[in-house]
């Protein structure tokens, strides 16, 4: 592969990375995002709101897991460049409305609400299509290996980073842990 390859490769297994870990953490607490959500559209405090989360979630790992496939990966740009938008939108939205409430997006377990982190990762996320599309269709035969490697090395770089005050203190608490004595 070509360094255009190499960066298309690396780009889409970033915005693959990042959409896998924000639908997997929707997908296991939808109710953290439906909080959020309702702070800054209180109509979406409806019955139906995990379950719409829940599809979010579910539409987010297929972008992630199409977009690791050559046969797939120009579809999959599409709607990670939609979803790009729409959390782009929604931080925008959160941050002019005053958000306080965590929204727990992209795996994230800090505090931080709907803002401008959403509005940065959506844009990038939004810039996928037209990326993908200036490499045109024709995909590299290594393609899917690179990516889905690539893709898998930074789901658990960005799980890591998201989760670093859990595993900073798990991982101080084994440290200062006194030796047994025998």
């Amino acid at each position: 592969m070509g360094l255009n390859e190499w960066l298309l490769t690396c780009a889409n297994a970033a915005a693959a990375a990042l959409l896998l870990n924000s639908g997997l953490a929707k997908a296991v607490a939808p109710d953290v995002l439906r909080r959020a959500l309702t702070e800054v559209v209180p109509s979406f405090a409806g019955a139906n709101a995990p379950v719409m989360v829940r599809v979010l979630a579910a539409v987010e790992i297929a972008a992630a897991a199409a977009l690791l496939l050559a046969p797939t990966r120009m579809a999959a740009a599409l709607l990670a460049t939609l979803l790009g938008a729409g959390f782009a939108a929604f931080g925008l939205l959160g941050k002019l409305r005053g958000s306080s409430t965590p929204c727990g997006c992209f795996g994230a377990s800090d505090r931080q609400p709907l803002g401008w982190t959403n509005v940065a990762l959506g844009v990038l996320l939004a810039t996928v299509l037209p990326l993908n599309a200036a490499n045109g269709p024709a995909t590299p035969t290594d393609y899917t290996a690179g990516a889905l490697m690539l893709a898998a090395t930074g789901t658990l770089l960005l799980c890591g980073y998201t989760h670093r005050r859990v595993v900073r203190r798990h991982l101080v608490v084994r440290l200062r842990r006194p030796k047994p004595t025998h």
